[in-house]
Order: C-alpha cells, then sequence, then structure tokens
C-alpha cells in the first residue's frame, strides 16, 4: 500500500492524505472512503483512529482519504463567504475531484464521527456520488424507551460506571486526556422531523447506511431499536444498519475498543460492498487492526505523477 500527501482545492490549500492499496489488492468498481475531521482534532482522527482505519482499509483494497477540512489542522481557513458546513462540503468535493482524476473514482462512502457527521450529513444529502455513509454519535432523539433502558437497565450495569470514571479521573485507566472540542465544535440543532425527512431522502437512493453510538452516548442512544423508533413513521428496519459499542469511550480511547470498532466497522464495508470474487478465508478472517504501520508517506504536488521518481519525498506523521 502507498500513502501520498496531496495539496488541493482553491489555491492548493487544503492537506490529505490518500491511501492507496496495492494494484493487486484492489477492489475493483469500489467506492473510496472519505473522513471528516472530528472537531479540532486533525485528519488522524482521535488517537490515530482514522489512520489505523485507513490502512486496514487499504490492506481489503479500498482507497480512501484523510483530509483536513478548511480551517482544521493544516488546512488553511477559506477566506470567502459561506457557512462553515456549506465550506466543508465543498472542501468534501475537492477532495472527491481528486480522487476522480488520479485514481478514477467516481462513488466514495464518506465516514463522520461526532462534530464530523455534520459535514458529511449534509454531502450525503447534496451529492449522489455519495454511495454510503458513516454516522458515529450522530443525530440522535430520545423515545419512551430510551429512559427505560437509560436510567433502570444501565444502573445495574458495570461498564456505565466505568466510562464514568473514566471520563472524571482518566488517569486511572491509563488515559491521557485529550483536549475537549469548545462549543464552536457542538452539533447544530437538527429537529426530529428534519432528520427523518432527510434520512427518508438517503433511503430513495438505496445507499448503505450505518448509524454507530459508543457507549459514553448512551445518554442519549441507548440501545438499538431506539433510531428505529425515534424516525417513525418512517420504516427503517431492514433498511438502515444501526450498531452500539457498549464499551467504548467517545474517542475509542483504549485500544481494545478502537480494535473492535475498526474490524466491525470493515466487515460492514467488505459486505456492503463486496468483492465480484469470492475472496480466501485467510483474507477475510484477517484482523486489519493488526496491520502494521507504514513508516512514512510521500509528498505529492496536486500537479505532480505519482509514479515519477524525480518528485522530492519526505516524511510527514500522519
Amino acid at each position: 500500500m502507498r500513502e501520498h500527501a496531496h495539496t488541493f482545492g482553491p489555491e492548493g490549500k487544503l492537506i490529505g492524505i490518500v491511501h492507496e492499496p496495492a494494484l493487486a489488492q484492489r477492489r475493483q468498481g469500489a467506492p473510496a472512503v472519505l473522513f471528516a475531521n472530528v472537531g479540532m482534532h486533525h485528519r488522524v482522527g482521535p488517537y490515530r483512529l482514522f489512520v489505523d482505519l485507513a490502512r486496514g482499509l487499504g490492506k481489503l483494497g479500498f482507497t480512501s482519504m484523510r483530509l483536513d477540512l478548511s480551517g482544521l489542522g493544516d488546512s488553511a481557513r477559506a477566506i470567502d463567504g459561506g457557512d462553515e458546513i456549506t465550506r466543508w462540503v465543498d472542501d468534501l468535493k475537492s477532495a472527491m475531484a481528486l480522487l476522480e482524476r488520479k485514481h478514477g473514482i467516481d462513488r466514495f462512502v464518506i465516514i463522520g464521527l461526532c462534530s464530523g457527521v455534520d459535514p458529511a450529513h449534509a454531502i450525503a444529502m447534496q451529492d449522489e456520488r455519495i454511495a454510503g455513509a458513516v454516522f458515529v454519535d450522530g443525530h440522535s432523539f430520545e423515545t419512551r424507551m430510551h429512559y427505560v433502558h437509560r436510567y433502570v437497565m444501565r444502573a445495574t450495569k458495570l461498564r456505565p460506571w466505568e466510562l464514568f470514571l473514566k471520563r472524571r479521573v482518566p488517569q486511572l485507566f491509563g488515559i491521557e486526556k485529550e483536549r475537549i472540542p469548545g462549543s464552536e465544535f457542538e452539533r447544530p440543532p437538527m429537529t426530529r422531523e428534519q432528520f427523518t425527512a432527510d434520512l427518508a431522502v438517503m433511503l430513495e437512493r438505496r445507499i448503505p447506511l450505518l448509524f454507530a453510538f459508543s457507549g459514553e452516548y448512551n445518554d442519549v442512544f441507548s440501545h438499538e431499536g431506539q433510531f428505529h423508533d425515534m424516525v417513525r413513521p418512517l420504516e427503517t428496519r431492514g433498511r438502515v444498519d444501526v450498531t452500539i459499542y457498549p464499551r467504548a469511550d467517545h474517542t475509542f480511547s483504549v485500544p481494545e475498543d478502537r480494535k473492535d470498532f475498526i474490524d466491525r466497522l470493515a466487515r460492514w464495508m467488505c459486505e456492503r460492498f463486496p468483492l465480484a470474487e469470492p475472496v480466501p478465508v485467510s483474507v477475510r478472517t484477517e484482523r486489519i487492526s493488526d496491520i502494521p504501520p507504514v513508516s512514512g508517506v510521500r509528498m505529492v504536488e496536486e500537479n505532480a505523477d505519482p509514479k515519477d521518481d524525480s518528485q522530492p519525498r519526505i516524511r510527514l506523521v500522519g
């Protein structure tokens, strides 16, 4: 697998890393995967989650791109007007254009976690090139059964108490607390009616949708059936995939929880975008989170030929 750093977008002010699988491993006709920033985290994701996931998906034949949206990470802030979500949607479209031009891919799966759900939701609504979407700890709305799960069933389990202590005293678990995003990264309000209407539009296009929730999100989303209840009368059973990672905190800070998330998400990608020919069992059962890290990436300007060895090479972290 090769990793290339690109400058792209208006005036080349955006930065992204493309993960390109080896030629023999490429999944023909599969969409490329795009990762939206999580709050103030840059393109590596919390605890390098997106790095591990992109490299694992590359092992399974998926091309992917981790980019910094304008004003985040290493990408310069956009000067021209428009609200933040509109600018970020334009950034994602620039990334899609680069992947189409350089890799011939014209379908995409967008992955958003927390605040990254907002640009992911917006582009999934606007652009028909989006062939699938994954929303992690995204929009949710309480139901009557949620309160039963939240306040009755939850109190009898040890894991919720562990998550509570992890948030309050992370040092007990050997976790270095990351900087918490400020209010500027809080999700803008969306009504249940608007969310349901938007979801209906996505379902009409028959694209695979996965809504995943961490255990730390239990205060607003407590059981898988809650999703289907909260969008009634829209029927989503059998049409939308919903999963909960009950042991995981919001940023998947524990390595075992991170591996579980990566492996299960990779399995979902393989199921929704299968190979034309069966994959050997040895490949199907391999845990992609165990793939060793790549030592570095190659910096390639937007107009440079990635196969040209005369291009300057530098080592980057992430």
